[in-house]
């Protein structure tokens, strides 16, 4: 999954060198021999630590993507220089599977391959050593490790402050929290309609999965499925219709369509939707920095501390998946610079929404709408 040689077996690894592994190595229930070839290192402490990296890499994955991956560490690994075994360290990294519905094992191989090359991107470019993402992936992946609360909003905090610069002399304020809550609220914000639909979709039933699945066929120019849903709400008044008639034994899932449906209906109401949604993650932030200095200053919490912690986890993920799209589309590796595109990009959109919820301008009703639902969806 993250380019390692997984093998069964010291018998199975198969090199150009003659290694003899050390007797009973890798054996034991569900476990496997992990190979890394060619790493380039001055000498076996470099090799150790760059070891130590990667394993830390995919430990912080597993905490990012998938909830059915758990990570097991042994304490034996080998580092081979030519023909002569020069040391070992305790790091052995196993990923395995436990129950719940799998995405494909391509899926998964593909959106790892991608995020690995993102987190350490920064760290091939000539002349730059900070490791940031990988720093910040671990300290996330500490609070994750840990059950007490205090410690997880502190760890999680830590996480933010690796991944984010510190405030510029020349910005208008100096506050660290003002700072980050300038870049993160854009990036946590940008998808927010979008999320919407597609959480809408994601909790239907099977059965109405299916029967929604259906009727959305007739809707073009997408191919999820909750951006033509979103598609047939804005302009498809017949196909709305029939999947409100779909869904009408459930008075929940018709009036959670209905919301989004008058939402799509009505620029201005689009816009306060947004605007709403941004202060409220702007605010959430502010307090997560307040539990956090209360914690570290007077060591006391108040009750909300576990929802905030569930929040700081949600943030840092969506805020990481944000930063490998960046890459993904620009191949711009920096943290800071991935999210001043993502704010500029947001506040332009943003103006550009404003703009078409106003009835005064001179595209109809109909028009607006679905020059709001492109660029929404974009």
């Amino acid at each position: 999954m993250f380019g390692f040689g997984v093998f069964n077996d010291s018998s199975e690894v198969k090199t150009k060198l003659d290694i003899t592994l050390p007797k009973n190595f890798g054996q034991g229930e569900k476990k496997r021999i992990v190979v890394m070839f060619d790493i380039e290192s001055k000498d076996h402490f470099s090799v150790i630590r760059d070891i130590q990296v990667l394993f830390e890499l995919a430990k912080s994955f597993i905490f990012l993507y998938p909830s059915w991956l758990r990570e097991e560490l042994d304490d034996e690994c080998c580092v081979v220089n030519k023909k002569v075994m020069v040391a070992k360290v305790s790091r052995h990294s196993l990923l395995a599977a436990q129950g719940g519905k799998l995405p494909s094992f391509e899926k998964v191989q593909d959106v790892s391959k991608r995020f690995r090359d993102f987190a350490f991107a920064e760290r091939l470019d000539k002349g730059s050593r900070s490791l940031q993402v990988v720093r910040a992936l671990s300290s996330a992946t500490l609070a994750a490790d840990t059950t007490n609360p205090e410690t997880q909003l502190i760890t999680l905090w830590s996480a933010f402050e690796a991944l984010l610069p510190p405030p510029s002399k020349d910005e208008k304020s100096p506050a660290r929290i003002i700072h980050f809550n300038n870049l993160v609220v854009p990036a946590i914000a940008d998808e927010y309609v979008k999320f919407k639909f597609a959480t809408f979709f994601r909790d239907l039933s099977t059965q109405e999965r299916r029967e929604v699945k259906i009727v959305l066929d007739q809707v073009t120019g997408a191919n999820e499925y909750h951006i033509r849903l979103a598609r047939a709400l804005v302009a498809e008044e017949l196909i709305t219709k029939h999947i409100f008639g779909l869904l009408a034994a459930s008075p929940l899932r018709c009036n959670r369509l209905y919301q989004l449906y008058k939402m799509s209906q009505n620029p201005k109401i689009m816009v306060r939707k947004i605007q709403s949604h941004e202060s409220r993650i702007s605010w959430k932030i502010h307090r997560i920095y307040r539990e956090r200095n209360q914690i570290v200053h007077s060591g006391t919490s108040s009750p909300f501390l576990n929802p905030l912690v569930e929040n700081s986890f949600l943030y840092f993920r969506i805020l990481s998946s944000r930063l490998e799209g960046i890459y993904s589309q620009y191949d711009i590796t920096n943290p800071h610079g991935a999210l001043q595109i993502v704010s500029g990009k947001y506040f332009e959109r943003n103006k550009r929404i404003v703009t078409l919820s106003n009835s005064k301008h001179s595209l109809d009703l109909e028009d607006r709408r679905k020059r709001i639902f492109e660029l929404l969806m974009d």
